[in-house]
């Protein structure tokens, strides 16, 4: 964890990087009494062109030499021609950035050449209202991961991003060396799908199991409040809630995602955080948050990758946060919407270049709304650890599921469920509007295979 790592300089060593970084405009960081300080920007770039191989592998097992130089690679090519104008020790220890707007390592790769960035973004979807708008006896509050002003690191540094800036998580060398390759750090499972096998079985990888719900629509988005939760997993493994939106099928298969999800080997925390991820090539492409060039972000105040002010209790409070997807119909690009109580921000958007002429450049042809885990031969909690019959204060559910059809409008989602292995993970399906949560589900369970 950073907090174990910050850098201890010596005065020469620090005079030196002082001439050597005196040409950029990056404000200093806050240095506490007893001399350690978090590395700047810049500062983490020379040590990152300076690392050796050698080096990580006495400390990251067998990483190879040519997986270690294409993680560099990939870190520096990240960052290239961008200034930090603030950064800070994030909740969870690991430095966040602000980098403007117009150099986020997306608007820098040769996929959005020439991309003007959406400034004004669409309004937001009705159901970002509606789902608050009923009274219920089943009464969740709201829970973000916004900054905010005034909030400071161990260091002193405001853990905040100005306007014009947005806070990005710093995609570190030593995180990406727990992979086995770049690709294994960018790469996310899949949704799960109806791919068969020769005798016509259905196939699942064997280290993914879903508590699935889906529906085959032609749809251009799509929204859920999603009831949040730190599920228990091991160090490698992780456990989500999620929306996703598909089209296109092997290698052509694109999807948009998000939700919340618990992975301590990418994101340094036992706790559920905010994620998306996006591929155009059936997996073999894309990453999550801003981990590659894909999404452009406009909000200073939600981080990706960042966890969350609350979350639920088991038998108390219930904490949760609307997540919403929209294609703009004008310029094909796709929104990403979050809500905490009443507050609703465009969080930024998938430009309709990325799709090139595949499915979700038009629109989605299947949207889920589900709860996955991974591990092999065992994996652990989901959703809360509860199954899905506890209900109300005990089991995860997502609710007022409504999908945003292409031909236009709003409505509740007509799902259908789908479970890996009912003896390790349930769903409990309820289509509205009969509800005063719409559609919703609960979902879960404690581990797979059964003890």
């Amino acid at each position: 964890m950073y907090g174990q790592r910050i850098v201890r300089f010596s005065i020469l060593l620090a005079l030196c990087f002082t001439v050597a970084c005196s040409g950029l405009d990056e404000p200093p960081l806050a240095e506490p009494a007893d001399g350690s300080r978090m590395l700047q920007l810049s500062d983490f770039l020379e040590e990152t062109a300076a690392a050796d191989h050698a080096t990580y592998l006495a400390t990251q097992g067998t990483l190879s030499a040519a997986s270690f130089n294409a993680m560099k690679r990939h870190v520096l090519s990240l960052y290239a021609g961008t200034t930090a104008m603030h950064s800070f020790l994030d909740i969870d220890d690991h430095p966040v950035d602000c980098l403007p707007v117009e150099q986020q390592p997306s608007l820098a790769s040769p996929l959005l050449r020439g991309h003007k960035v959406q400034s004004q973004a669409p309004p937001p979807p009705p159901s970002l209202l509606r789902a608050h708008a009923t009274p219920s006896s089943r009464a969740d509050q709201g829970s973000s991961n916004r900054l905010r002003p005034g909030d400071r690191d161990e260091l002193g540094n405001e853990r905040y991003c100005q306007p014009g800036t947005i806070p990005m998580r710093r995609v570190d060398l030593q995180v990406l060396a727990r992979f086995d390759s770049l690709e294994g750090f960018l790469r996310k499972g899949p949704l799960p799908g109806l791919q068969t096998d020769p005798g016509g079985q259905r196939v699942l990888a064997a280290t993914h199991r879903y508590a699935n719900s889906f529906q085959a629509i032609d749809a251009v988005g799509g929204s859920s409040v999603l009831n949040l939760w730190s599920p228990t997993v091991a160090q490698n493994q992780m456990s989500l809630s999620q929306q996703g939106y598909a089209g296109g099928s092997g290698s052509d298969r694109q999807t948009v995602e998000g939700g919340w999800q618990v992975y301590p080997q990418k994101f340094n925390t036992n706790n559920a955080v905010l994620f998306i991820f996006w591929t155009s090539q059936g997996y073999t492409n894309g990453c999550y948050n801003l981990d590659c060039a894909g999404f452009v972000q406009l909000s200073h105040s939600w981080v990706l990758g960042r966890g969350f002010d609350r979350y639920s209790v088991t038998g108390g409070e219930q904490r949760s946060f609307t997540m919403a997807w929209q294609r703009h119909a004008s310029s094909g690009d796709w929104w990403l919407y979050l809500s905490a109580d009443d507050s609703t921000t465009a969080v930024g958007y998938y430009p309709k270049a990325l799709f090139g002429k595949g499915q979700l450049a038009t629109h989605a042809t299947q949207v889920h709304f589900i709860g996955e885990t991974t591990g092999e031969p065992v994996s652990l909690q989901m959703g809360s650890g509860e199954f899905a019959a506890n209900g109300w204060q005990h089991a995860a559910y997502q609710r007022n599921v409504e999908v945003y059809p292409a031909a236009g409008g709003s409505g509740d989602a007509n799902l259908t469920p789908d479970q890996t292995d009912v003896r390790c993970y349930t769903i409990d399906l309820t289509n509205g509007p009969g509800s005063d949560w719409g559609t919703h589900f609960y979902f879960g369970g404690p581990r797979c295979p059964p003890s």
